[in-house]
């Protein structure tokens, strides 16, 4: 089986970072293009958020020109996405190492308003293409004679890992799922540091680039074992 990687996501959990008002966001938007426009050198959208916003929702979104890159920017968390499902390249290496890059530069941005970042995560999509992916999730995943006839199928776990070097602790959350009218198996894979570090984490770069290549890693090795979890 092939996997196809549909979209990955870098998760920047971010405190003290605040847009007062339109003007700071205007001036936040001119940084962006002259510090990570090349990236991102598509049309930028200005949502109109006042303070009482939750900060989950982003005031900034930026575009790349052929739609591949998109970043949204908001008070607690900054979110960079490649749509790699419309990229030409298919290596899943190129493709992680670029979201990688583009990660450390918007990283870089962010420091640079002395904000704390104290949570990363690291998303991936993938699909596998396989003829009835009901009967092969069963086969693999199932006992005999248990689940008879799903119309959908889905599993999730976590595993808990350690990053020795820097001693991290980080979740390893793997979502599979399939449906009996479909031939295509969906996966997710989420490496993330574990929120009970949040209140006492301000990663550095360097902390930050170690849990990137992490994960990266660790979904390249469950990209290549899969089924074998």
């Amino acid at each position: 089986m092939e996997p196809t990687i549909k979209k990955i996501q870098t998760a920047i959990f971010i405190k003290n970072f605040q847009i007062q008002n339109e003007y700071e966001k205007s001036n936040l938007l001119l940084d962006s293009k002259e510090k990570i426009g090349d990236i991102f050198d598509g049309q930028p959208i200005l949502i109109p958020a006042p303070n009482e916003m939750p900060p989950e929702i982003p005031r900034i979104v930026l575009n790349s020109a052929d739609n591949l890159f998109s970043c949204n920017i908001a008070l607690n968390r900054t979110d960079i996405f490649f749509n790699s499902a419309n990229s030409k390249e298919k290596d899943v290496n190129i493709i992680l190492e670029k979201q990688k890059t583009n990660s450390l530069r918007v990283f870089d941005f962010l420091k640079e308003k002395n904000v704390i970042i104290n949570r990363i995560g690291f998303v991936v999509d993938v699909e596998y293409a396989i003829e009835n992916a009901i009967e092969f999730l069963k086969a693999e995943f199932i006992n005999e004679n248990k689940f008879e006839s799903p119309k959908e199928l889905s599993f999730r776990y976590n595993r808990s890992s350690i990053i020795e070097e820097i001693n991290i602790p980080m979740n390893n959350l793997v979502t599979v799922s399939g449906k009996n009218d479909s031939n295509v198996i969906q996966i997710q894979l989420d490496i993330n540091t574990v929120s009970e570090i949040m209140s006492s984490s301000d990663f550095s770069k360097e902390y930050f680039d170690k849990i990137i290549t992490y994960s990266e890693n660790k979904i390249n090795s469950i990209i290549k074992e899969f089924p074998n979890l």
